[in-house]
């Protein structure tokens, strides 16, 4: 019962960021979600799909690439491994060199900078580490709504 308090957090994050914030304009928008099996992760795959997008997704292990083939149907070849720095390098190539429309993305250091130089653009970067961030054009603005 204690986590049922958190999907309202959960889902509002996702909704804000991927409805709010970057609606998705077309059917196969390509959307980027890192920490794919975390619950915003989780929350923000259900809406890609509700809304038909593509979903390329970044995970950490095996076992959770088979939990979002089985459980998301998400293709194998669109599923990264969130912790290589090449792993951009190979949504590019997925893309042949278009990179995404939205990127959702809470990873921080080398591995932000490589999710930011790839494919931020003409897409947009949606960073979620302690607040929601949305990046366009080379700027990076807090839009965090509590702030």
């Amino acid at each position: 019962m204690e986590d049922a308090g958190t999907m309202s957090t959960v889902f509002t994050t996702a909704i804000y960021a991927l409805c709010h914030l970057c609606p998705p304009s077309r059917t196969g928008q390509i959307i980027l979600i890192h920490s794919a099996c975390g619950a915003v992760g989780i929350a923000a795959i259900q809406l890609a799909q509700m809304v038909g997008a593509k979903i390329f997704a970044m995970v950490g292990n095996r076992e959770k690439v088979q939990y979002l083939v089985e459980t998301f149907s998400i293709p194998r070849e669109q599923i990264f491994d969130s912790h290589s720095n090449s792993s951009m390098q190979d949504v590019m190539t997925a893309t042949d060199g278009q990179g995404v429309d939205v990127a959702l993305n809470s990873l921080a250091g080398e591995l932000l900078h490589s999710t930011w130089g790839e494919q931020c653009f003409p897409g947009v970067l949606l960073q979620w580490y302690h607040r929601l961030y949305k990046c366009t054009s080379h700027t990076y603005s807090n839009i965090n709504p509590a702030s």
